[in-house]
């Protein structure tokens, strides 16, 4: 086994995961999870909904965990981190099993809320599946990657490629980074930017990653308006499901 030739294929998988996860973000993160689910501002048709969300916990990403904090979120406004141990924590850790006070929106009915229900008790209840209920840790998360990736590197040999661990490593390894590129770049620019009357300071963050900080800022001010210019692939892919009839 030539170790130049294993890096090639899992530079390769990291390209091609990278890829796929351009495709899945668009239906997965920004519109499934965070607009259906948390903000209720948009209805997929349920074969989209779970291609989302098993698209999501295959990389052992939560969507109804992470619906549920950022309603909190936005309902708290959550300070920046105070240092850069905090942002990595934050990024590592979120989406997983910690107590969460449930946010309901006063204006709808609960009946149709897609990420709570309400049980006998009148407790409201996150609406999650077992597979998500089971992600409990890093170690839950450990177990689904290690999967996840044993899975393709069993398509792969099957098919007949070569080096099917180091392509399938790097193709969840591209796959998690586009996944989660937006909102941990966003959490290093909140680091950065410190508070300044209840405001960001943009001034004090990178060029590069003032775009982040921007585009959050106006999600808080509208946080049910819908941002074509911060979204450019959210607006081909409204485009594409409405035309079929599955948004």
């Amino acid at each position: 086994m030539s170790w130049k030739e294993s890096a090639h294929k899992m530079f390769a998988g990291a390209m091609a995961g990278y890829a796929v996860g351009s495709v899945v973000e668009p239906v997965g993160v920004n519109l499934h999870t965070h607009e259906g689910l948390a903000h209720r501002t948009v209805r997929l048709h349920p074969s989209i909904k779970s291609a989302a969300n098993t698209s999501l916990l295959a990389a052992g990403i939560t969507p109804h965990r992470i619906a549920e904090e950022h309603r909190l979120h936005h309902t708290e406004m959550n300070r920046p981190p105070e240092n850069l141990g905090q942002v990595i924590r934050r990024i590592i850790g979120v989406g997983l099993s910690k107590p969460v006070k449930p946010v309901l929106f006063d204006q709808m009915p609960v009946a149709t809320d897609p990420l709570y229900r309400i049980d006998d008790t009148g407790i409201p209840q996150l609406r999650i599946g077992r597979i998500e209920s089971w992600i409990k840790g890093p170690k839950e998360r450990a177990l689904i990657l290690a999967a996840s990736v044993g899975g393709i590197s069993v398509l792969i040999r099957s098919a007949g490629g070569d080096y099917p661990l180091s392509t399938s490593v790097g193709f969840m390894a591209g796959y998690m980074a586009k996944l989660s590129k937006d909102s941990a770049l966003t959490m290093v620019a909140e680091y950065t930017s410190g508070i300044q009357d209840g405001e960001f300071n943009a001034d004090s963050v990178h060029p590069r990653l003032r775009r982040y900080l921007e585009i959050h800022q106006r999600h808080h001010d509208r946080p049910a308006h819908y941002d074509p210019v911060a979204r450019i692939g959210d607006k081909v892919t409204r485009r594409v499901l409405t035309k079929a009839r599955l948004m």
